[in-house]
């Protein structure tokens, strides 16, 4: 069974402190989403993929509050320090997350608890979990 995500505003703001001077790892990037109800700018650490020249947000941790935000506003930024892009992000189908959850499992594998199936699983397997790891195809704005 897949542990359950509980929020961690310290790690959150530590990543974000890392970011900020420089130091956090390359695949971190911020990701600033308009709030549901508040209308306000919100930002997250966050690991984006690419597979196949197509670039990716998963949310290894369910339906927390930034994918409830790009459903509701899927204009989005994405970057470190200064350089920031705007992306137009598109909620996929679970037979198209398959590949890139696989491909995320592979690569993050400080996410894994969080699933229930393993890089090494069918894709039919993966496309079973998809619904519960939301994945969003970003296009350029």
């Amino acid at each position: 069974m897949a542990r359950t995500y509980q929020p961690n505003t310290t790690l959150n703001s530590i990543m974000t402190f890392m970011m900020a001077v420089g130091v956090a790892p390359k695949a971190i990037q911020m990701l600033t989403v308009t709030g549901r109800r508040s209308g306000q700018s919100h930002s997250v650490p966050i690991s984006p993929i690419t597979l196949d020249d197509q670039l990716y947000l998963v949310s290894p941790y369910g339906e927390v509050a930034w994918v409830k935000n790009v459903r509701l506003n899927p204009r989005v930024d994405l970057g470190r320090k200064k350089r920031n892009r705007s992306y137009q992000a598109t909620e996929t189908a679970p037979n198209e997350a398959a590949p890139v959850l696989q491909a995320y499992l592979q690569r993050e594998k400080i996410v894994r608890p969080y699933f229930d199936v393993s890089p090494h699983s069918s894709l039919e397997d993966i496309e079973a979990e998809a619904g519960n790891h939301p994945v969003f195809r970003l296009t350029p704005a």
